[in-house]
């Protein structure tokens, strides 16, 4: 009697073991999705995207190797071809904005940058050494002749228009720069005369 008694309070004492383990990992599971809710607690940030609707998906590199001619999935080079004149514009203000990030002090944009646009906002992305010179060319600006940093200019933005398949029809030079390749005299400088004005003397 006192056998069958110990052995019913065992197996009792083993299913409430069971069922124990059972409940707690179901509350495991439970906490696991309920923190995966959107609406739980604070919401989860939507992945960076365009506003600019032309551009769809398309975002930081994967919107630059686009342009540059690299297959891009759900994508045609026709595509491309008819985006280019909208990332045109894409393109030359995120070059303003690098240069004149580094023109007044600020550090260096994080990449891949938010351009806007007539039509929204755009995920831009320029590679990292040509986001450096264009930071740079603006910082030296402020202290160096508009002629020693006009060639480094014009190279680095022909560079990213050429790769991005852009006929680059203002030079950045004169742009940010103001330079139109002459240079007046020290007298007509100090006497405020501009190079074109001097050339029609």
């Amino acid at each position: 009697m006192e056998t069958t008694l110990l052995l019913i309070i065992l197996i009792a004492l083993a299913l409430i073991l069971v069922l124990l383990v059972y409940v707690v990992d179901r509350l495991m599971a439970l906490e696991k999705m309920t923190l995966n809710l959107p609406s739980f607690g604070m919401e989860r940030e939507a992945p960076a995207g365009n506003g600019d609707t032309h551009f769809g998906s398309l975002t930081g590199q994967q919107l630059w190797d686009g342009m540059n001619g690299k297959p891009i999935e759900g994508w045609t080079a026709d595509t491309f071809h008819a985006l280019r004149p909208r990332y045109e514009v894409v393109l030359g203000k995120h070059i303003e904005q690098l240069f004149q990030a580094g023109k007044s002090g600020k550090p260096l944009p994080p990449s891949p940058a938010t351009i806007e646009t007539l039509r929204g906002s755009v995920a831009s992305f320029i590679p990292a050494n040509h986001a450096q010179t264009l930071h740079g060319l603006g910082a030296r600006s402020n202290s160096e002749a508009a002629a020693e940093l006009a060639d480094a200019l014009d190279d680095v933005t022909e560079i990213l228009y050429g790769r991005t398949g852009l006929d680059l029809r203002r030079p950045y030079s004169e742009k940010l720069l103001g330079y139109t390749g002459e240079e007046a005299s020290p007298r007509e400088e100090a006497a405020g005369v501009l190079p074109e004005e001097a050339g029609e003397r």
